[in-house]
């Protein structure tokens, strides 16, 4: 089985003739032999020459969509060292203690007159 031509010598499958020409330049720039070339030569006309031959091999690839492994990210993010204060450790009261009747058994929730109708602090029964 042959194996595609973008993956095989590392073209873009996106790119057109002209980038398919590039890198297919500086391979034959890179041959060792005459029948490297002529190979190269033949990859080169099958991809530039006949666009339904190049477009059959582009969707047959698999392009790499990954950076590679080496690879930094592109902008490093500055993370700030977490500064806490006594003040953000602190429990703050509830709104309902502070107007509560503080003559209440525990786990009792007593109100005052003015919250006695509110229906979220009511006590649901089952």
């Amino acid at each position: 089985m042959r194996q595609n031509p973008f993956e095989r010598f590392g073209i873009d499958p996106r790119l057109g003739p002209s980038g398919i020409t590039e890198r297919l330049r500086e391979l034959i720039e890179e041959a060792h032999s005459d029948k490297e070339r002529s190979e190269l030569r033949a990859v080169w006309e099958k991809l530039t020459m006949h666009p339904e031959n190049r477009l059959l091999a582009a969707l047959q690839s698999t392009p790499e969509t990954r950076p590679p492994l080496a690879s930094r990210p592109a902008v490093a993010v500055p993370v700030a060292p977490l500064t806490l204060t006594l003040a953000d450790l602190a429990m703050l009261p509830r709104v309902s203690d502070a107007l509560s009747d503080s003559r209440k058994a525990p786990g009792e929730v007593a109100v005052s007159n003015a919250l006695a109708n509110d229906p979220l602090l009511r006590r649901q029964e089952p």
